[in-house]
């Protein structure tokens, strides 16, 4: 739109431009890529990298919970830094889960990502009054 027109260009109009691949057919240099495959089979999951040589590198697991163009912690550091911060604020007694959520988002760590340190950790949910509780 500009202003109040539309702006409108027929098919026939654009140049053709020759694409250069990092990974013929699948990756092409400068462009947005999409991943597609069947439910829950770890396309949501995957994090690459393209070099200037066009080499692609895989880097790990990707769960959405951090920018991708931030460097990517690996799964297992962040939830080693989400059990630390757990056991740490737990080290005095029960604390409100959403104490421990907001402590651990401002790390940069997920909520998917802090349940599974829970787990791990054998972190009991105690309801109190005033709402759910963690402790160890």
């Amino acid at each position: 739109m500009d202003g109040d027109r539309t702006i409108t260009r027929r098919y026939n109009t654009f140049q053709r431009k020759e694409v250069a691949w990092a990974w013929k057919p699948y990756i092409a240099l400068g462009k947005i890529s999409m991943i597609n495959g069947d439910p829950a089979s770890g396309k949501t999951t995957l994090a690459f990298t393209i070099g200037k040589d066009s080499a692609v590198e895989f880097l790990g697991r990707y769960d959405g919970e951090i920018s991708p163009f931030d460097d990517l912690p690996g799964e297992d550091s962040k939830r080693e830094n989400a059990a630390a911060i757990m056991l740490e604020m737990l080290a005095d007694g029960p604390v409100r889960c959403a104490e421990i959520y907001a402590a651990c988002l401002s790390a940069g760590i997920g909520e998917r990502t802090v349940d599974t340190a829970k787990k791990e950790l054998g972190v009991k949910s105690v309801r109190k009054g005033d709402g759910w509780y963690w402790a160890v």
